[in-house]
């Protein structure tokens, strides 16, 4: 278990890069910043609980924590970027209102995913944010106006995608 110290505002690229006897991570919310490839590669995280006042889920941040299975973004999160949550085995996956950005492959091959929610605050989705996530069965997406999409949203056919009412013909049109 690693229990970090209140007052750490920042946690360096790759500081616990494939510690692989991590299980449990507690994160203090003074922290502020956590740099691409954090904790990339731990494979036995199961528990982490990230800190309120992060803005970014970055780089490949979790990217192949196997094990872990639940996250809970916080709220004061803008942007998710690519491969944060990779190769992952979360399950349902809530993001919270605030994120405007998704970028590519922030979910991909996650292969436990059956369904994710996204905000209405959404503007941008990078290209195949879950690709190679198999399981995935059903998209949310909240958002009223069509957020830009580079791309497809999966490589994986037969997802359902749920958009609100009133904005099914928005999504129809949209480019």
């Amino acid at each position: 278990d690693l229990t970090l110290g209140y007052g750490l505002e920042n946690i360096g690229m790759g500081a616990f890069a494939n510690c692989r006897a991590l299980t449990t991570v507690t994160i203090p919310d003074s922290v502020t910043n956590i740099e691409m490839m954090a904790f990339v590669g731990c494979t036995s995280i199961h528990t982490m609980t990230l800190p309120s006042g992060l803005t970014e889920l970055t780089t490949n941040m979790l990217c192949g924590c196997e094990p872990l299975r639940d996250i809970v973004i916080p709220d004061s999160v803008r942007k998710i970027c690519s491969g944060a949550l990779a190769s992952t085995s979360l399950v349902n996956v809530i993001v919270p209102e605030g994120v405007e950005i998704i970028e590519g492959s922030a979910f991909g091959s996650c292969h436990s995913l059956t369904s994710i929610t996204l905000p209405s605050t959404l503007v941008s989705i990078g290209s195949g944010p879950f690709n190679d996530s198999e399981s995935l069965e059903t998209i949310y997406i909240k958002a009223t106006v069509p957020p830009a999409i580079e791309g497809q949203l999966s490589d994986k056919t037969g997802i359902v995608v749920y958009v609100p009412f009133e904005a099914e013909n928005a999504y129809q049109n949209a480019p």
